[in-house]
């Protein structure tokens, strides 16, 4: 697909922050989804690539234009804030009819009507903007940011001020408005779930600098670093050393264990080892847990967490290990904290760095 949104190298300076030496691509019908904590940064970098800051190095291209230098109404793009950014005099209509209120045909009435239906706001185009509840407000939002038909939207955490159920609502409900669109998507969040349930890609950032860039498997499951992976949440992170190296098949001791995994690695060389919760499987019984899995170990129940339907177990297996299970399943097996359980992952569910 053709590269809808190019960022080279951009440098930005705002009082003592900077954003350093920033690249990416956002290709066509592509979420590309901007993942980082408070003060990283990915406000401003959105704020640039509008052009409501000067760049003081590299370039932003728009489908191969140089908009570096460009007024923001003349980069073809649209943006979405966490506060909706409404007008309070204008109705619900038109409020989303504001950025075509230059433009004339037939097409805006036809789009403005199959937004409208998509997001479920029909009924609502004669209203004030001080009547509407916050998913409605938001729904209104990506509306008028759509119906401009932009190369680019640009959304800085709209979801956030939201509660959970809406939030889940409107994801899956943004997912399907843009898909087929021919639009390139940055999406600024600070929550992992929401990066993983949108994106395409993911940049991880921090600092004003981009760690690492990838698709969401890539990134949740094979982080590059320590500071990535707990950002991240991996519930497993061991150190270890190289022992064996054959034919791709790596045997790292981690205390008096050995954990088997794949990769590249020198025979002495330290690593640390990632694991994620829902790749491993809990049994009480030995026998059940004999598998072909290279990975099987025997351990203690040490703590167990419950988050709505999901149990987070820790094991102490000579070296700790989360698994992630259901809480029936918990019941069933009568998982229990200092009960002795058998836990097995596969070679391919270790990622090293």
């Amino acid at each position: 697909m053709a590269d809808i949104l190019c960022v080279e190298d951009l440098s930005v300076f705002v009082g003592s922050f900077r954003l350093k030496n920033i690249s990416f691509r956002v290709s066509e019908d592509e979420v590309f989804v901007i993942l980082g904590p408070s003060g990283a940064g990915k406000t401003l970098l959105l704020e640039t690539i509008a052009g409501f800051h000067k760049v003081t190095g590299g370039r932003i291209l728009i489908c191969g234009k140089d908009v570096t230098r460009a007024p923001p109404y003349r980069r073809g793009l649209s943006l979405i804030f966490q506060d909706y950014a409404l007008f309070p005099h204008l109705t619900v209509r038109e409020n989303i009819l504001f950025g075509t209120r230059y433009r004339s045909g037939v097409h805006i009435s036809e789009n403005l009507s199959h937004l409208t239906n998509l997001l479920e706001i029909q009924g609502l185009l004669d209203r004030m903007p001080a009547t509407l509840s916050g998913g409605e407000a938001q729904r209104v939002a990506l509306a008028r940011a759509l119906l401009c038909q932009p190369k680019v939207l640009l959304s800085d955490e709209p979801f956030t001020a939201l509660d959970a159920p809406m939030r889940q609502k409107l994801r899956a409900q943004f997912l399907q408005t843009i898909r087929g669109l021919k639009q390139a998507v940055l999406f600024v969040t600070h929550d992992r779930n929401e990066a993983y349930q949108l994106a395409t890609k993911v940049a991880v950032m921090d600092d004003g600098r981009i760690l690492q860039i990838g698709g969401k498997e890539e990134i949740f499951y094979k982080p590059q670093s320590t500071d990535i992976a707990e950002f991240l949440g991996v519930e497993t992170l061991l150190e270890g050393v190289v022992e064996e190296h054959k034919d791709g098949l790596l045997k790292i001791r981690v205390g008096d264990s050995i954990i088997s995994a794949l990769g590249e690695r020198r025979v002495g060389e330290k690593v640390t080892l990632c694991l994620r919760a829902d790749r491993v499987s809990l049994e009480m019984d030995e026998d059940a847990a004999r598998s072909t899995i290279r990975n099987r170990f025997n351990g203690v129940v040490r703590e167990i967490h419950t988050e709505g339907p999901v149990a987070y177990v820790i094991v102490d297996c000579g070296f700790k290990v989360t698994a992630a299970v259901t809480r029936l399943s918990v019941e069933e097996l009568g998982i229990k904290e200092n009960s002795t359980v058998f836990l097995s992952f596969k070679a391919t569910s270790i990622h090293t760095f």
